[in-house]
């Protein structure tokens, strides 16, 4: 296990062991100190050539990655919010709104007992909004939205797993309706991959890992990216090389294929596409030409994600 080194023994030892090339070290050791060595150099050591081992790029890579991820959660966040309104309502309506009615097993199929009660058990009783839903007279009850808002995104999702043809039937409907003639399977395929794909990534955000080069491992189907796009999602040739399977591609992507509101694709875009046009400034382009090389990012990816937004339209 290696010992903490403070800002003067990195500048001293590891900066020249690495051949970290610092132009303006007073601020350099500014950035070490304020955010550590390991979060703006060794967590993107790997994802720069040795011509590349500028100081700047490395804290331009991280302030960059930090920027992406809170654009990225904050779009995922919000398709969650849709997704467990969206779920919440099919079971009030489809079951009843009392936990009595829609937490009964009979109501679910598959591991319904084991599912259930692994979720009732994330569950704080003790904090708002579940406090509200305790008495002493009345005891415990609380209708699917406040359940569901007090789940963990997994929990909410094995939720609509285990639930039967019906609500399985009004959610995928809800969350993949479009003007292309889906079938219901398909529109239930396109929506739990998805919806699982996002979850993963969530995670990975939730737990500080870098995003700019992350892959989980759901990967997303061609096919259904494919007869969602305008044109063309990308070619089957780069699809096999991993260019839009499980990388950042396939994560814009997903974040379009959720997201409902035609306001909220644009809003998307316009965020994603700024931090872009922000960096293309830094060393006459040189750098955004690291970040899609290392994020495996196309040339062409703002085209494939402006021609994403047919999805709904």
């Amino acid at each position: 296990m290696g010992k903490f080194k403070d800002t003067s023994d990195i500048f001293d030892s590891l900066i020249p062991e690495n051949k970290i090339n610092v132009k303006d070290e007073k601020t350099a050791r500014f950035i070490i100190d304020t955010y550590g060595y390991y979060n703006v150099i060794n967590a993107y050591r790997d994802l720069l050539k040795d011509n590349e081992k500028e100081f700047e790029y490395f804290y331009n890579l991280f302030q960059f990655d930090q920027a992406l991820k809170s654009i990225v959660l904050k779009y995922i966040l919000l398709i969650e919010t849709h997704y467990k309104h969206v779920l919440s309502k099919a079971l009030s309506e489809e079951i009843g709104e009392s936990v009595r009615q829609y937490l009964n097993v009979k109501n679910y199929k598959g591991s319904a007992k084991s599912n259930l009660s692994k979720a009732v058990n994330k569950i704080n009783f003790n904090e708002k909004p579940m406090s509200s839903y305790t008495s002493e007279k009345q005891g415990i009850d609380f209708p699917p939205w406040i359940f569901l808002k007090s789940l963990p995104f997994g929990n909410s999702i094995k939720i609509y797993t285990i639930s039967k043809a019906d609500i399985k039937d009004r959610v995928a409907n809800e969350m993949i309706t479009n003007t292309k003639g889906f079938k219901i399977d398909d529109k239930k395929r396109i929506f739990i991959d998805n919806i699982e794909f996002l979850r993963q990534y969530r995670n990975k955000l939730a737990h500080g890992n870098r995003l700019i080069n992350h892959k989980v491992k759901k990967k997303l189907n061609y096919n259904d990216c494919q007869k969602l796009s305008k044109t063309r999602y990308v070619s089957i040739e780069q699809f096999k090389k991993g260019i839009g399977e499980s990388d950042l591609l396939a994560l814009f992507y997903s974040i379009m294929i959720l997201t409902k509101s035609i306001e909220q694709q644009d809003k998307f875009l316009t965020e994603l596409f700024s931090l872009f046009e922000d960096y293309e400034v830094v060393d006459n382009q040189k750098f955004i030409d690291i970040i899609l090389k290392v994020s495996n990012l196309p040339n062409n990816f703002q085209d494939i994600m402006l021609d994403a937004r047919i999805i709904w339209r």
